[in-house]
């Protein structure tokens, strides 16, 4: 390749980077990898192809097709990992060509991807902003956006500090993204000195009564004991191992150690476009896990072994589906099931959440260590615990022994 033509690839990360009108670059970069022979149509078949190269123990071959013979180099640029830049850009390619590069260079998980584009299409494509051009968005624009966005203008209320930081942060790589491919002249660093948020932007943060007190949580607990749901066993499990809802409802008979008193976390409940299903990851890298359980609770794991085949589920539905089979419960379940649940004891709804709340928070008063603390939960660092987990559980008679006991005040 000459030193001219060199000079048009603009370099956005440490992958190859062409513009889409630069089609003889394009072509260059393409062949200089593609090996197989694009075939022009031919006979009654109407479209450019070629093979993709094969994959050692993979026995099919894969292939790509076009109308035209530059559709099908944008499609091989793509299979070849070569970003091409469009003039025509949307905000949406540019989360997208941010987000896939991260994903192949290992910067972000696949569950962290899909968080993020949760929060691209609850901010942008609910409101129509994702169709927008970048090249013809200004800083003001931006700033007209984000404001209105968190004062509640721009496609509902207003946002929390939490959901103003997941706008932002999705935001960011989007403006940085386009900044890279030289489609503005500005990054997100002009966007944000312009700003003008304050506190009073968003909205207030609920109150933090989302834990269940201890006399709570005996009437839950004492209720479940006593019935043959499975659902009721599920929520028993997540009192006395502090999982996420998704991964109780994931657990397999074979993930329980009755001789160690261990269980192993390693699968969570996921949404897809269909439903929901299981995935083989946890939430995040941390919370693949083995969670240690209290000796006195081997009779309960024990009944759970018993209940579930080797090979199966552990919480599975009584009544057979359409199909004739007994479907795993699933995590929608276990919320309604504790609402019934909540309203029979007599006791508010906070959410299953609220009893890994509760868990962590027992824990902490009764001096649990920090590093098992953090790998009970599948937390990274015990801040995440401190700080999103630990609530005050000491009744009010409890505060005044305490108090009463203090010297000095």
């Amino acid at each position: 390749m000459t030193e001219k033509k060199e000079k048009d690839i603009v370099t956005s990360s440490d992958s190859q980077t062409v513009k889409a009108t630069d089609m003889t670059n394009l072509k260059e970069l393409v062949n200089e990898l593609h090996k197989n022979k694009i075939t022009p149509p031919r006979d009654n078949f109407k479209y450019w192809s070629t093979n993709l190269p094969t994959v050692k123990g993979d026995p099919i071959r894969g292939k790509v097709t076009g109308k035209t013979e530059e559709e099908v180099y944008q499609k091989l640029a793509k299979f070849y990992g070569i970003h091409i830049i469009d003039e025509n850009a949307t905000i949406e390619d540019m989360f997208y060509a941010w987000q896939n590069v991260k994903l192949e260079d290992g910067a972000i998980t696949q569950q962290g991807f899909e968080r993020c584009e949760a929060d691209f299409k609850k901010f942008y494509v609910r409101t129509g902003w994702n169709n927008r051009k970048v090249k013809k968005m200004t800083p003001q624009e931006w700033k007209y956006y984000i404001e209105n966005s968190v004062r509640g203008k721009t496609g509902g209320n207003r946002l929390t500090e939490k959901q103003k930081n997941r706008l932002l942060g999705c935001t960011t790589p989007i403006i940085n993204q386009a900044f890279a491919d030289g489609l503005i002249t500005y990054t997100y660093s002009t966007v944000h000195d312009i700003l003008t948020l304050t506190n009073k932007s968003c909205a207030k943060s609920p109150k933090k009564d989302d834990v269940y007190l201890p006399d709570e949580m005996d009437k839950i607990i004492n209720y479940c004991e006593k019935q043959l749901d499975p659902k009721a066993s599920c929520i028993r499990l997540i009192r006395i191992t502090g999982m996420r809802v998704g991964e109780a409802v994931s657990i397999m008979r074979d993930d329980i150690d009755l001789d160690a008193m261990k269980v192993h976390v390693h699968k969570t409940e996921i949404k897809t476009n269909n439903g929901t299903s299981v995935a083989d990851r946890t939430k995040t890298e941390a919370g693949d896990r083995t969670i240690k359980v209290k000796d006195c609770y081997k009779p309960f794991l024990g009944e759970l072994c018993i209940a579930s085949p080797s090979g199966s589920y552990v919480f599975i539905n009584k009544k057979k589906n359409k199909q004739g089979k007994n479907g795993r419960i699933g995590t929608q379940a276990i919320r309604r099931y504790l609402k019934e649940v909540c309203n029979a004891v007599g006791v508010p709804y906070k959410g299953v959440h609220a009893i890994r709340k509760y868990y962590e928070s027992q824990m902490k008063k009764n001096g649990v260590p920090d590093e098992i603390r953090k790998r009970q939960l599948g937390h990274k660092d015990i801040s995440t615990t401190e700080k999103y987990y630990d609530r005050n559980l000491y009744s009010e008679q409890e505060t005044a022994k305490y108090l009463n006991d203090c010297v000095g005040i």
